[in-house]
């Protein structure tokens, strides 16, 4: 026997309430999936930018980016990894704009496109989002990390407030041709990022060079107002510190700083060069508990209660992506989607079935008794 009747009220409170917390479920699975979006976006990102940094340098027209995308597996290719290593690492011994030995291999290291993904996740533990301004400092030591920064930016829309130092360890932008800021200009003109640094220093000792001659702070000094970009020189640490957060306050235009993106080991943010292996690498929330003589840009900015990112010792930097890809899982997004759909609809769907049955069973079992 077939019965008419509208279900209870109370049935299809539970229905509703069901029914939202499948989909409140749901979208949190599908937000971490959002973050595996970001990530390859990132990837992609930086590879578009090595390829037009590689085709600008090397005199070639510049594709699309829908172009090199088409061809990823051409572009991500050794062959190309090749390519795009002999533009941003450096390959003169002395140069004006050298500062420190360096590690090839971490130079090498950050090239690599998935490093991009690797800054997502950080700025993911940073808690950043779409919208939010960040302080960013970059030095020509690891330009590959400088733009797996701008990828991993661009891609979640965040607002970088940039200040770059010249000034460059071995195996990075050391050529004089082809500074940090010169790479980052052309991919601004290319359209390939949207920002780009704000003002610039020369690095090195005291930030200024110290150690070099006139006539190489003079040709450094050439390449900053080449660029177009207003010089930070105060010899003064303390100054130099007060310069940069005034013009990192400035350019936010009154907005929030939500997190300080350092690559690198300029003085001017560490403090003294000392002070380096005191801050841990990755996502630092809180300031060590010990004296800085010399307050640099990231003690200031912890000082503030502002989380900051700090890529400096790129070995465990990459052991840190490896732990991560391992909780990602293996699933891409379009298959994760999928899956995540059709779990939801049949849940859904038994949620609704169940409690309807069993309303029409306690209606039945009421209408028995009379």
């Amino acid at each position: 026997m077939i019965i008419h009747r509208k279900l209870h009220k109370s049935t299809l409170l539970l229905i509703g309430i069901a029914s939202v917390a499948i989909w409140v479920l749901a979208q949190n699975v599908l937000r971490e999936d959002e973050w595996y979006r970001y990530k390859k976006k990132a990837a992609e990102t930086m590879l578009v930018a090595e390829r037009v940094l590689v085709a600008r340098v090397k005199g070639h027209k510049i594709h699309k980016p829908e172009r090199v995308l088409a061809k990823k597996e051409i572009f991500d290719s050794e062959a190309f990894r090749k390519k795009a290593q002999s533009v941003l690492l450096g390959r003169r011994r002395e140069s004006p704009v050298k500062t420190t030995a360096g590690l090839l291999e971490a130079k090498r290291a950050v090239t690599d496109s998935s490093f991009a993904e690797v800054v997502v996740g950080m700025f993911r533990r940073a808690g950043l989002k779409e919208g939010d301004t960040i302080a960013v400092a970059f030095t020509g030591s690891f330009p590959g990390a400088n733009i797996a920064v701008l990828s991993a930016a661009k891609t979640m829309g965040l607002k970088p407030v940039i200040i770059s130092s010249i000034g460059a360890s071995q195996w990075g932008a050391t050529s004089l041709d082809l500074t940090w800021i010169d790479m980052e200009r052309i991919l601004f003109e290319e359209g390939v990022f949207p920002f780009r640094s704000t003002a610039a220093s020369l690095g090195g000792r005291r930030d200024v060079q110290a150690s070099k001659s006139e006539e190489d702070v003079k040709k450094m000094k050439e390449v900053v107002r080449k660029n177009g970009l207003p010089l930070i020189y105060e010899r003064n640490l303390k100054d130099n510190v007060e310069s940069r957060m005034a013009i990192y306050a400035t350019r936010a235009e009154g907005k929030p700083i939500k997190a300080f993106v350092n690559v690198g080991s300029g003085i001017a943010v560490l403090g003294r060069y000392g002070y380096r292996d005191r801050f841990q690498e990755g996502v630092i929330f809180e300031l060590p508990q010990e004296e800085f003589k010399s307050r640099g840009v990231m003690v200031s900015m912890l000082d503030k209660g502002i989380p900051v990112v700090n890529i400096r010792n790129i070995d465990r930097v990459l052991l840190e992506k490896e732990l991560e890809d391992s909780e990602t899982g293996v699933f891409s997004g379009r298959i994760k989607q999928v899956i995540i759909s059709i779990v939801s609809l049949i849940a859904l769907i038994g949620v609704i079935l169940v409690l309807t049955i069993l309303d029409l069973k306690g209606y039945m079992a009421a209408d028995k008794r009379e």
